[in-house]
């Protein structure tokens, strides 16, 4: 057929328009040869090729663009010097870029179309960092209408989605920002034929509305066919620049290895009517997010009920009151390790933070020490938040694993506070142990101040800007990274925070011992963990309810009272405690189809 037939219409006068992309001298990680580095423009509404054999430094090329693998060069963007050295930096400058392997660089597929669309629009779709949830479903809604994603709401899972479908959220996505440049990677791999022609139409609507774009493709007739002019890569450098409507397959080729030789009208539309779909999806999502938390919920009730049937006392507001006392530290734990594993991480040492706390307390919140208790609550917290900046230094900008470098911090921190506390000792003010243990009626403040922070951290991971990049960079860094993202700054105060919530627990457990103790939390980093996973939360990260956690945390208090109830000897609790974690990460392990299959592979290989 002729071109025309397949491809949109060119634009013929795009190479006199005004230059929206300039590049002078820019060397990749994949120039091998030569003294000269790449040079070359972009205008607006034109589209160029990147063509070449695979691994002729085209696709570093776009990559170094996006601030991944350049080592030096200038880049302008509309006439302006730009410094680029991440895809975030890239972002801001209105310069995009759509990787070749979508799964593994540019989608969440264990989240619905929803969540992967508006990741990098956060900004511009929330007021005080609360996303707002009605112009976000608009804005999605609008673009899988305008690109006719096939789906029946914006919550189906983008991993149950076609090729095809796939790639159009990845489109979606940028269409809402005001990029000015797209760089597009193999942009039609892996999908239908008929589905090709729409992205192919809408890739030249793009170039319409004023964007530069390139286009690297190892499909000849549609590097060609779709693209206004060619550059031709050999051995990482520019070799040729030609028109597309002049270039053969054999020209094209025969450029790239000169020195080696010596479907949208189908689509569907998410209007009123698919209405019931998207709510059964919708409440489909919910199930899925609070299930586990639901689960809990009925079986610390009939945990409850069953105590409450053999000792009358157990099912008493005193009884609950003491409960709650002893659930507040654990949750503090539980909730600064849930910001970790989300990412994909642990953190080792919220045990020993708690004790070192406790061990500084019995120096600085003592009646002899003089200091005003402000400070010496300041100076605790701040012990608590240093631990965590160690531990985020280590691993988002040292990069060493989480597992090793908080099991160094553990060694490290449990040995400061045996060094400031050899032995249980010291005594805490006991008007600051009052104020710390205060009761509302029957109800401790501290379990108060747990169920306000679980609130707002529940609301700012179903709602808030730092909740979807939680979600984001813990389901697939590097698909993060490539919406813009800083996932090392995520990551360090994401330890921050559970070195600061360790500090609350460690403040709470002085004040209810009223001494120092150097192995106050040698059972809170497994508690903490135990907590986390069994609400729901996965530790392969990604998946994640605040709600699920807390129910944890009281999971574990309610079961260790009746064990105690039932005289179960204390060393005991350890195992049903470990026992408890195993069963609930193997849970998640097997809850994604994908990772079940991996397994069996495993068990086979």
């Amino acid at each position: 057929r002729e071109m025309g037939l397949v491809f949109p219409l060119r634009n013929p006068d795009a190479n006199a328009n005004p230059v929206v992309l300039s590049v002078r001298e820019m060397f990749t990680t994949a120039i091998t040869s030569g003294t000269q580095g790449l040079t070359f423009d972009v205008h607006k509404g034109e589209i160029v090729g990147f063509g070449g054999i695979e691994g002729s430094g085209q696709q570093a090329a776009a990559r170094a663009l996006f601030g991944i693998g350049r080592e030096r060069g200038t880049i302008s963007v509309e006439g302006r010097s730009t410094t680029i050295r991440s895809p975030a930096d890239a972002i801001a400058e209105g310069l995009v870029y759509i990787p070749a392997d979508r799964r593994r660089e540019s989608l969440f597929t264990d989240h619905g179309i929803r969540e992967n669309v508006v990741v990098p629009n956060l900004s511009g779709l929330s007021h005080r960092g609360i996303v707002d949830h009605r112009q976000e479903a608009q804005v999605v809604a609008a673009q899988m209408d305008r690109l006719a994603v096939k789906a029946p709401s914006m919550e189906t899972l983008v991993g149950t989605l076609s090729g095809g479908n796939q790639q159009k959220v990845v489109f979606a996505r940028w269409l809402i920002g005001d990029a000015s440049i797209l760089v597009f990677d193999e942009p039609t791999q892996g999908v239908d034929v008929g589905t090709k022609q729409e992205i192919y139409s809408i890739i030249r609507a793009m170039a319409d509305d004023d964007a530069g774009v390139i286009v690297i493709s190892s499909d000849l007739p549609e590097l060609i066919g779709l693209t206004d002019r060619i550059l031709v890569f050999n051995d990482g450098e520019i070799v040729a620049n030609i028109a597309s409507e002049k270039a053969t397959e054999e020209t094209v080729i025969g450029a790239a290895v000169a020195d080696r030789t010596t479907t949208a009208t189908d689509g569907f539309a998410l209007h009123q009517s698919a209405g019931t779909s998207a709510r059964k999806t919708r409440r489909a999502g919910a199930l899925a997010r609070y299930g586990p938390a639901i689960l809990l919920a009925a079986l610390i009730a009939v945990m409850i009920a069953g105590a409450a049937a053999f000792a009358p006392y157990f099912f008493t507001p005193r009884n609950f009151g003491s409960m709650a006392g002893q659930v507040a530290p654990v949750a503090f734990a539980a909730i600064g390790q849930m910001a970790t594993i989300l990412l994909g991480g642990i953190d080792l040492s919220i045990g020993p933070t708690i004790s070192l706390v406790t061990s500084i307390a019995s120096y600085l919140l003592s009646p002899q020490s003089g200091l005003p208790v402000w400070l010496g609550v300041f100076a605790c917290l701040a012990a608590g938040a240093s631990v965590g900046c160690l531990n985020g230094f280590l691993t988002a900008v040292m990069r060493i694993p989480d597992l090793v470098a908080t099991l160094a911090t553990f060694t490290i921190v449990q040995g400061l506070a045996l060094i400031i506390r050899p032995s249980p000792g010291g005594r805490i003010d006991p008007d600051v142990s009052a104020a710390i243990t205060e009761t509302i009626g029957r109800l401790p403040l501290s379990f108060i101040l747990v169920l306000l922070v679980f609130v707002a951290a529940e609301v700012l991971l179903l709602r808030g800007k730092i909740g979807a990049r939680f979600y984001a960079v813990g389901s697939s860094l590097d698909a993060a990274q490539a919406s813009g993202i800083n996932a090392r700054r995520l990551r360090f105060a994401a330890y921050v925070f559970s070195g600061l919530m360790a500090a609350f627990a460690g403040l709470i457990i002085a004040a209810r011992i009223g001494s120092g103790d150097p192995q106050a939390g040698t059972t809170f980093t497994l508690a903490s963990v135990t907590a986390v996973v069994i609400g729901g939360t996965s530790v392969f990260g990604g998946v994640r309810t605040a709600v699920g956690t807390l129910l944890g945390a009281i999971l574990i208090v309610v079961m260790q009272k009746i064990l105690n109830q039932i005289q179960i000897n204390a060393y005991w609790q350890y195992d049903w405690t470990g026992v408890l974690t195993l069963l609930a990460v193997g849970f998640h392990s097997f809850r994604s189809p994908e990772r079940r299959s991996r397994m069996h592979l495993a068990a086979r290989g």
